[in-house]
């Protein structure tokens, strides 16, 4: 997945809550040598017994460890519901400034109910809840945001 050139490569499993992106990337990293980051693996580790409440500072730490990631000229791989508006000016910084090439694996399910079903098999099986309502919410702005990477023609899509 990674291209033969001496760039260095962001890989982004993108989607929403429950779309199966961890899936993903974990099958990713089996076969790339790379660095894989996840806001959720940060959470778990500042707070294993209520993940939910280290949010916002896991959400920090992210961006540091990515922003360290970069400067020791690593390949990475990061998962984003690409809900939020800090992670696509970053990542176009590190294409244009960085030289790293960047893509973008989108994990789309047909709408925000299977999402929802899905992360509730996920919390019986000892993972993280996340209410429906943030799930909704994030569904069709993952889709937006995902539209703007793509249009940027810096970014490749799967």
């Amino acid at each position: 997945m990674i291209p033969n050139n001496p760039d260095k490569h962001i890989i982004i499993v993108a989607g929403p809550n429950g779309s199966g992106k961890t899936t993903v990337a974990r099958e990713i990293i089996e076969n790339q040598n790379m660095r894989y980051i996840s806001a959720d693996d940060i959470a778990y580790q500042i707070s294993p017994s209520d993940p939910l409440s280290a949010r916002i500072q896991a959400g920090k730490l992210f961006f540091s460890t990515l922003d360290e990631a970069v400067l020791n000229r690593e390949n990475i791989i990061i998962e984003s519901t690409l809900s939020g508006k800090s992670l696509l000016p970053k990542i176009l910084n590190y294409r244009q400034n960085h030289n790293f090439t960047i893509t973008i694996v989108y994990v789309f399910l047909a709408n925000p109910e299977m999402c929802h079903k899905r992360v509730t098999i996920r919390v019986r099986k000892g993972g993280h809840h996340v209410p429906y309502q943030d799930i909704s919410r994030r569904f069709g702005r993952s889709l937006v945001i995902f539209g703007t990477f793509i249009g940027s023609n810096a970014i490749n899509g799967i």
